[in-house]
């Protein structure tokens, strides 16, 4: 049943949380390293030990996925998959700077949203799944803000509604994506739709939280709907 999903976060989900941390560190550090040894690196080096390092996650994503072991599927499949798309990220960064290929900001935000929401699917993954959200609401900034397109984030929005309908967790993830990111998307079309669009979802969130009993999302609807109109009865704000 959707949103009726047991919470993510309890004891027996600690091995999974510390995997998600230690890919976020390894990813770090990996990262970290090759940009500080950027100029001392062969250019030929680099790309070889970018897809090496690619493949090597791969490989173990795919067989942690395929393992028949409980504990492997909870601990290391979040972790493994998360460095996976972590990594993706460095290594189209890497090649487009050592190839020197065309592009901006947001496409690369694009190419590694989209590579997330694959991966989540993929390998059934809540981290990668919460990665692609951040990325998306990245790439809808970066590209409203550079006098880009962020209309695509429609297209995002769709993708990851599937995966978020199976928790609780992830319907309000969406709805906090689609709050924050409607003024980018919306004013780029029409200038000040977005302030009906925002006020009106406001309005719904609020109903759907009391209508499910979800103190959260009906609290936060609230207060938003409190700071939407006082910023409106601001005079300098027209």
């Amino acid at each position: 049943m959707r949103g009726t999903a047991a919470p993510l976060v309890s004891t027996q989900n600690i091995p999974v949380l510390l995997s998600v941390i230690a890919a976020v560190l390894i990813a770090s550090g990996i990262i970290s390293l090759i940009a500080y040894n950027w100029y001392a690196i062969p250019r030929m080096a680099k790309a070889v030990s970018a897809f090496v390092l690619l493949l090597a996650v791969q490989a173990v994503s795919v067989s942690v996925r395929c393992s028949p072991t409980r504990f492997a599927k909870a601990s290391w499949k979040e972790g493994v998959t998360l460095l996976w798309a972590l990594l993706f990220g460095g290594v189209v960064a890497y090649i487009s700077r050592t190839c020197r290929l065309p592009g901006n900001t947001a496409s690369f935000l694009l190419v590694w949203s989209v590579s997330s929401i694959l991966l989540s699917y993929a390998m059934q993954s809540v981290s990668a799944f919460v990665l692609a959200v951040l990325l998306s609401a990245a790439y809808t900034v970066v590209s409203g803000t550079s006098g880009g397109e962020p209309s695509l984030f429609y297209l995002l929005f769709a993708a990851l509604c599937p995966f978020a309908l199976r928790y609780r967790f992830g319907i309000r993830l969406m709805l906090l994506l689609a709050a924050a990111m409607m003024g980018f998307v919306l004013e780029k079309g029409v200038p000040g739709l977005w302030i009906v669009c925002a006020v009106s979802f406001a309005v719904l969130c609020l109903e759907y939280g009391l209508s499910h009993k979800d103190g959260f999302i009906a609290a936060l609807s609230f207060a938003g709907l409190c700071v939407l109109l006082l910023v409106l009865s601001v005079n300098d704000f027209w």
